[in-house]
């Protein structure tokens, strides 16, 4: 299982396409971003590479794609009604690792109370529904039905993942998301 870990967020942040003010408004959460970095540089020094000390707008950054890149190697993807977050933790480590989820579950909740979030989607990227939300404008009830119909139920909390709960391979194990309420 190679996917990646996403998180998508309500958001009350009307200017996100104005990079100044979106840059600003991010800073309060650069401590938790570099947290992860510093998880990543001890966990595995080699993957470490260059990556911004600041929240700055992604390579592709656009009026359409309102991206921001910060530390930690996480990327904020804007939309009009949520936020998605893409992790480098794989999916299958955020579910396994205690001290990866930790780190990465500090950022993202760091986010969601910077952008005035009340609950946070946790998902495999191998879902399409974070990068629905952006494109199509979805808000956070319509991305919930589409978890819904595409992996079932949500899982109980986050913070209640069992030790060992994911590590054994069952057929479909990683088709799981969680949702957290702020």
């Amino acid at each position: 299982m190679s996917s990646r870990t996403h998180v998508i967020i309500d958001h009350r942040v009307g200017s996100y396409r104005n990079v100044g003010a979106t840059v600003e408004l991010l800073a309060e959460t650069v401590p938790t971003g570099v947290a992860v970095r510093e998880y990543w540089s001890r966990v595995d020094p080699e993957s470490s590479g260059p990556e911004p000390r600041l929240w700055r707008p992604a390579q592709h950054f656009s009026l359409e794609n309102a991206d921001y890149l910060g530390p930690g190697s996480l990327l904020i993807a804007f939309g009009l009604k949520v936020l998605c977050i893409s992790a480098s933790a794989r999916w299958s480590g955020f579910l396994t690792i205690k001290p990866l989820r930790d780190v990465h579950l500090a950022a993202f909740r760091s986010i969601t109370k910077c952008v005035q979030g009340t609950r946070l989607l946790f998902l495999p990227d191998a879902s399409d529904v974070g990068y629905d939300a952006i494109s199509e404008a979805l808000s956070l009830e319509q991305c919930m039905a589409r978890l819904w119909q595409e992996y079932g139920p949500a899982q109980p909390s986050v913070e209640a993942i069992p030790s060992g709960a994911f590590t054994e391979h069952i057929p479909g194990s990683h088709r799981v998301w969680f949702d957290e309420e702020l």
